[in-house]
């Protein structure tokens, strides 16, 4: 089981690096300097986060380490270290 985690974690982090290659840093910049004010995360995104949160403590719990970055439509969800 702890192997399986591992490798779908690994998968997922792989995943998530190929994405900033292919997308650059730009759009974490643009998401963290923008000159309009800020809006309230939907409902949606809040459970999004809480889910992501949620599964790689317990994949951390399990022996998953890593840096997890996950971002929809620009907007960062969550930027945490794990293990």
């Amino acid at each position: 089981m702890k192997r399986i985690i591992k490798v779908v974690a690994a998968a997922i982090a792989t995943v998530s690096f190929q994405f900033v290659l292919a997308h650059g840093a730009h759009a974490y910049q643009k998401s963290q300097v923008t000159g309009s004010p800020k809006t309230l995360p939907s409902d949606s995104t809040i459970k999004t986060r809480a889910s992501l949160q949620d599964y790689f403590r317990k994949a951390a719990g399990l022996g998953f380490s890593g840096a997890v970055l996950a971002a929809k439509d620009g907007k960062i969800l969550i930027r945490n270290g794990y293990g």
